[in-house]
């Protein structure tokens, strides 16, 4: 994938495949990390409704 961020109806913002990807991690292990860390996250703004 080449496209770290997406733009959605004025919103930007990435997906856990992304994050999976760029980083060389499992995809099970950051959607883990995700749900640890669900609350400080959401400091960066809630998920985008679709």
């Amino acid at each position: 994938m080449d496209k770290l961020i997406l733009l959605k109806n004025n919103d930007v913002f990435t997906t856990s495949f992304v994050i999976a990807e760029g980083t060389n991690v499992k995809h099970k292990n950051i959607k883990e990390l995700i749900a640890k860390y669900e609350n400080d996250l959401k400091d960066f703004g809630l998920e985008p409704t679709v």
